[in-house]
């Protein structure tokens, strides 16, 4: 196994298009990123050293007091609305928009 293969990333996004919040998260990134349509942006690109399966977990646990939320409330802040967690190489394995995971 290589070295980028145990890292991963959470890359971020503003995809100008309101029927991201109609389709499953797959879907956003097959028809607006892997297309490369007009109104999508890469906002970051944050790097981490743990697996893509811890990333996500610390992710889907939503712990808002965390400086991983409160990076993720930054982008947002910023323009971003999707996110997405990925080895370094390779396809996401999960993503969220991100106004919902800012909410409770």
């Amino acid at each position: 196994m290589l070295k980028e293969d145990i890292k991963s990333v959470l890359a971020f996004y503003a995809i100008d298009d309101e029927s991201i919040f109609e389709i499953s998260i797959k879907d956003v990134w097959t028809k607006f990123v892997i297309s490369k349509v007009d109104g999508v942006t890469c906002r970051n690109i944050f790097h981490s050293e743990l697996t893509p399966t811890e990333l996500l977990e610390l992710v889907k646990n939503k712990d808002m007091s965390s400086d991983l939320f409160s990076d993720i409330k930054s982008e947002y802040d910023l323009g971003a609305n999707v996110l997405f967690v990925s080895p370094v190489v390779g396809e996401p394995i999960d993503g969220f928009l991100i106004h919902q995971l800012l909410s409770h």
